[in-house]
């Protein structure tokens, strides 16, 4: 199953990594743990990459957007977005308190 989340670039978040990504898409995903992304369109967002810790869909997108035009960049997703800053952009990192249902829902920009 994929949830595709409109917006600039489109984010197809799926539970395993996609062989084949839609031109323009990038793909978030978990299933793989401790492996970095696949390519620059896929996001590795599991728990382990990320430091336990929630992270906004606005601070992915931005990792994203960022992605398609300048690739990967060695390390784990979180020192990723801590590099560019992009946790603050458009959302950000979460803390590892509970989150509430309606704190969980999804912000797309």
């Amino acid at each position: 199953m994929t949830l595709l989340l409109p917006g600039d670039p489109p984010l197809a978040v799926t539970h395993v990594p996609l062989l084949r990504v839609p031109a323009g898409c990038v793909n978030a995903h978990g299933h793989t743990h401790q492996r970095p992304a696949a390519s620059p369109q896929h996001i590795n967002v599991c728990v382990e990459q990320l430091g336990y810790a929630p992270v906004r869909v606005g601070a992915i997108r931005h990792l994203a957007r960022r992605r398609l035009t300048d690739g990967v960049r060695a390390g784990t997703t979180l020192e990723e977005l801590q590099l560019e800053g992009d946790a603050g952009a458009g959302g950000g990192i979460g803390d590892r308190r509970t989150i509430r249902a309606h704190d969980a829902s999804l912000d797309t920009d």
